[in-house]
């Protein structure tokens, strides 16, 4: 059978292509095996920097993801012949380690005990427009629910768990030397050239399943019959039997593709739908994934014009170029890097019976908690990359917010902005993402300290200072009062105990869970202590204290001045005398500290030494 390429300019490739049937055993069933028809990738005639990372491998619950399959790469030499059909070329230097770095991609996104084996030719197509073509090898298997279809070997073998083909590579694909390749895999491919391993990938991913067997008839037999001969007519199937894909293919109205009662196959009905740019994949993880078009069918690309090797084996280049979705379009240009299957894919692939990342089952996050200062933020959280499953996402406190993705599928970031903080104590916050808690915590405004202390005069021993403290946002307190007495009340009291004048740096420390201050003050003391102030000595004229005594009535002050006592200073009867004035300290009547009861005889000169008495 051979099989015409159509390209944009109107150029046509003509591509000879061989089904391969050997009847031969698989472990689900024995059937036929076959080798489909190789899907080309176009080069488009521009640059365009657009670039779609590789996907990260994520962390799940502390551990890594592990789906894993291994692909094993035969890079044919020189002289050999390609499974298409292509006299392969000795491989240039840099292009098989960007190979492997795109089959290192897959290997992390599917999951298969039975290795992969990919049949890889450096060729020249001979065609300014095709970048590489690939596909697979398909068996005919019977599984439920679908009855007998053809699965692409890579499947079939992941699915049985054993090698059904013997040890033959399950992908073929070859790539075209006629063009300016970057082999770079971090880096952004030069103006006019491009990125190999997005041409790679996108023909892995063909050979994965991504292609059905929809054929459409130009009614040009030089060009082989593809479908019955007539122009217009459309056709599905190898041997009577549909590829995996086609019974997911679908119109706008849901009609299946391959059901007979509505299209006959072959039929001029057929052939319409698949030029009616109206054709659409239709599986529930797919359409799950398709959250940009409403989470519906997914649209496949199917022109006016049927361009064979493009139509109906891609999805959909308006609606899917330039979107995290764009590796399977038929097209790319140069410059731009496509480093990701996309949900879609992954999800369509799914449904096809591949084991990939994050089913709804086992979606999870990127990271599970995140911290904050008082002044707030924002941050993202990714969820898991390659799951086909709906998520939301919501706060659960007022000042946490989500601001961008609050409902996805798949692979998707969620945005969220948390406000700042005058607490003093941290406080937790949660967003529920996919199910998942995610936990937010926020410190406090680290404290300020600040006191305030009274009496601020001197006084006498022992001397009481009274301190308030006027801090904000403190938690504990912790005060050094210079003397080597300390407190962690809030608003203590301390007593000054020393003779004399001092001066004392007294600092409080305050702390709370965002942090901690130091203030100080100077705390002036002058204190009277136990030895005497004052003396009278003798031979001084006895000028005020005469004047001041008075025993007229039961009180009496007498004002100590620095006088001589000329005579007896003589109590015979019960007075109260306040001694004022003539100290260091300024004692007034509330702060008296010895009363004396009796009477008290000074004859002669003499000397008094009176420190704050009242005598009774």
């Amino acid at each position: 059978m051979r099989t015409k390429y159509t390209f944009p300019s109107g150029l046509v490739l003509v591509a000879v292509l061989t089904f391969l049937f050997s009847f031969v055993p698989f472990p689900d069933a024995g059937a036929a095996m076959l080798t489909s028809a190789p899907v080309p990738l176009i080069a488009l005639p521009y640059d365009d920097p657009t670039r779609i990372e590789a996907p990260p491998i994520i962390s799940v619950q502390g551990t890594i993801q592990t789906l894993s399959a291994v692909i094993t790469v035969n890079y044919l030499p020189s002289g050999a012949t390609g499974q298409f059909g292509d006299p392969c070329l000795a491989w240039p230097a840099g292009a098989q380690d960007a190979f492997s770095y795109a089959a290192s991609i897959w290997s992390t996104q599917i999951s298969s005990s039975v290795p992969i084996v990919i049949e890889a030719c450096w060729t020249n197509m001979g065609s300014p427009y095709i970048l590489g073509h690939g596909g697979g090898n398909y068996a005919l298997l019977s599984r439920a629910p679908y009855g007998y279809s053809f699965y692409p070997d890579a499947l079939a073998n992941a699915l049985s768990g054993a090698d059904g083909n013997g040890g033959s590579p399950e992908i073929a694909v070859a790539f075209n030397s006629a063009f300016n390749w970057y082999f770079g895999t971090t880096g952004s491919p030069p103006s006019g050239y491009y990125d190999f391993a997005s041409v790679v990938l996108h023909e892995i991913g063909h050979g994965l399943g991504f292609a059905g067997s929809m054929n459409f008839d130009n009614g040009n037999p030089s060009d082989g019959t593809e479908c019955d001969g007539i122009n217009g007519d459309g056709c599905w199937g190898w041997s009577g039997y549909p590829a995996l894909f086609d019974r997911f293919a679908d119109n706008g109205s849901g009609q299946g593709l391959i059901n007979t009662a509505f299209f006959l196959n072959p039929s001029a009905a057929l052939g319409a739908q698949l030029t009616s740019n109206n054709v659409y994949f239709d599986g529930p993880n797919a359409d799950a994934a398709n959250t940009a078009n409403g989470s519906g069918p997914v649209k496949l690309y199917a022109p006016g014009a049927w361009s064979a090797g493009s139509s109906y084996a891609h999805l959909d280049y308006a609606t899917f170029s330039g979107t995290e979705n764009a590796l399977m379009v038929y097209a790319i240009p140069s410059q731009t890097v496509r480093h990701s299957p996309g949900p879609v894919t992954l999800c369509l692939l799914k449904d096809l019976g591949w084991t990939v990342p994050a089913t709804c089952d086992t979606i999870d996050l990127s990271s599970h908690a995140n911290s904050f200062g008082y002044g707030g933020g924002t941050g993202t959280v990714g969820t898991l990359n390659g799951g086909c499953c709906d998520w939301t996402a919501v706060s659960n406190d007022s000042w946490l917010h989500v601001t961008s993705g609050s409902s996805g599928k798949g692979i998707g970031v969620v945005g969220y902005s948390v406000d700042p903080y005058a607490g003093a104590v941290q406080r937790t916050g949660t967003l529920t993402i996919a199910g998942i808690t995610y936990t937010v915590t926020q410190a406090g405004l680290p404290p300020v300290a600040g006191f305030s202390f009274t009496p601020l005069a001197a006084g006498g021993v022992p001397h009481n200072v009274f301190f308030s403290d006027t801090s904000t946002g403190a938690a504990t307190w912790l005060w050094d009062f210079g003397d080597g007495g300390t407190s962690n009340l809030q608003n203590p009291a301390h007593t000054y105990t020393a003779v004399g004048t001092g001066s004392y740096s007294v600092s409080l420390t305050v702390s709370n869970p965002s942090g901690t201050d130091v203030v100080s003050h100077t705390v002036s003391v002058s204190s009277c202590g136990s030895q005497p102030v004052m003396t009278m000595p003798a031979g001084v004229p006895n000028s005020g204290l005469q004047a001041a005594y008075s025993v007229t009535s039961n009180n009496a002050i007498i004002e100590m001045q620095a006088v001589t006592l000329t005579g007896p200073f003589d109590m015979s009867r019960s007075v109260s005398v306040t001694l004022e004035g003539g100290y260091d300290c300024e004692y007034s009547a509330d702060r008296i500290d010895t009363v004396l009861n009796g009477l008290v005889t000074i004859e002669g000169d003499a000397s008094l030494v009176m420190d704050g008495i009242i005598i009774q």
